[in-house]
């Protein structure tokens, strides 16, 4: 694609753009991209509303809900299981380098 365009600009086909023509392109590429990042944003939010309404999505969760959310708990209970698995552990290497001095003293 690259060489085909300078190759065209070699033989005179094409006039070499100037600065201010591909600042302006690249402006209007920018305003293209970001008008369809919104539409499609846009979009999403009233899919999801019409979702709503229709009962065909799960509703927004209220505050005393989201306090008592069971995935939140979960991952709590699974730090503190961490927390306490290492501690073990630590416990256990101390434990292991204990025996291995006695065993090398005997």
């Amino acid at each position: 694609m690259q060489a085909e365009l300078v190759r065209k600009l070699r033989e005179g086909k094409l006039q070499e753009q100037s600065k201010d023509m591909k600042e302006i392109e690249s402006c209007v590429l920018l305003q293209k991209r970001m008008q369809g990042i919104r539409a499609r944003k846009y979009v999403e939010l009233l899919r999801n509303e019409e979702m709503e309404f229709l009962g065909m999505s799960r509703k927004k969760k209220t505050p005393e809900e989201m306090l008592n959310d069971p995935i939140k708990k979960m991952e709590q209970t699974l730090l503190e299981r961490k927390k306490i698995q290492e501690g073990n552990m630590k416990a256990y290497d101390k434990d292991k380098e204990m025996i291995k001095g006695e065993i090398d003293d005997n």
